[in-house]
């Protein structure tokens, strides 16, 4: 597989979660997710995104306000949600270390994150 090679020839210039909370400590970041579609796989419903109608992958991803990436995760199951994701990766860490994070409506309820509110239930 070219996953190992990648992985190999990319080390040096990804950032590992300490470096990444010393690129945020005293700004303001964004945080996101996003889902790596990939093949059908029938017998893995756990790569099923609902809210993507696919299979895939999902990470989150950090940056700074002018865009800058700091931190992409490791890959999680396609269907886990954007709040949990944030907990079993660096990335709470790393907002922690920040002044703040922004993030949609999936990251409501997570520590330091500026979020929308969500329209109320017959609202």
């Amino acid at each position: 597989m070219l996953v190992p090679v990648a992985t190999a020839v990319l080390a040096e210039f990804v950032p590992d979660a300490q470096q990444a909370m010393q690129w945020v400590a005293g700004r303001v970041c964004l945080v996101d997710g996003t889902i790596t579609p990939c093949w059908s796989y029938a017998r893995h419903r756990e790569l099923w995104s609902r809210k993507h109608a696919t299979t895939g992958f999902t990470a989150q991803l950090v940056s700074l306000l002018n865009g800058s990436a700091v931190s992409i995760s490791d890959s999680l199951p396609g269907k886990t949600h954007d709040a949990k994701a944030f907990t079993e990766t660096p990335v709470a860490k790393i907002v922690e270390h920040s002044n703040g994070a922004i993030g949609d409506k999936g990251y409501q309820g997570c520590p330091r994150m500026i979020t929308p509110r969500k329209k109320p239930p017959g609202g």
